[in-house]
């Protein structure tokens, strides 16, 4: 179940973060405002809709395809919730540091529990 609990922790910024930055540049309208630091302290809906659905797409496919601890769908939700409420909390650019911590904390707590 390592690699499971791997990307859990680790495909959420490789994916989720990316696909809403990509998303959020071309096709974001509605915009945020976040803390940070520098010009650009907006995201938009539409881009934090994408790291939520990629998020949740790319662990769903993890369940499907690895070999994944009893639960790891229900686990698959929380990480896809966790991972966009860290994202638009951290402040702007410290967002790929925050989201693998936040998210090893919380698969770590599931795990045990």
């Amino acid at each position: 179940y390592a690699y499971a609990m791997m990307y859990a922790v680790y495909l959420p910024g490789a994916i989720g973060d990316t696909m809403g930055e990509i998303v959020g540049s071309f096709w974001g309208k509605q915009k945020l405002r976040v803390l940070g630091i520098g010009d650009v302290n907006r995201k938009s809906v539409e881009g934090t809709a994408a790291v939520f659905l990629s998020t949740l797409a790319a662990l769903l496919w993890v369940a499907a395809f690895v070999p994944s601890p009893e639960g790891y769908v229900g686990l698959a939700f929380l990480i896809a919730v966790v991972t966009t409420v860290t994202e638009l909390a951290a402040p702007r650019s410290t967002d790929s540091f925050f989201i693998p911590v936040v998210n090893a904390a919380v698969a770590t707590v599931w795990y045990l529990y």
